[in-house]
């Protein structure tokens, strides 16, 4: 997953990705697709994941993205290891 924080969370629900230009990118990089996410005032996030080349155009669920979301977070210092992310 390539994974993507971007600055507000009405950028991510407004977000129209480029499918064909995904899917692209996705192939040539080996990767499953496209991660996106933010935090809300109140401190919960959105995310939305896409994955045009798998014919996944968008996965409003997608539990591997949302993993891969969670790992990056704990590593970069967003959520604390012990917490109940």
């Amino acid at each position: 997953w390539v994974i993507a924080e971007l600055a507000s969370a009405q950028t991510v629900e407004q977000l129209q990705p480029d499918l064909q230009a995904l899917a692209d990118y996705d192939r040539a990089q080996s990767t499953t697709g496209m991660t996106v996410y933010a935090e809300k005032p109140d401190g919960s996030i959105v995310v939305r994941s896409f994955a045009p080349a798998d014919g996944i155009a968008e996965d409003p669920v997608c539990g591997s993205g949302n993993g891969a979301v969670a790992a990056f977070r704990m590593k970069a210092g967003q959520v604390s290891t012990g917490s109940s992310y």
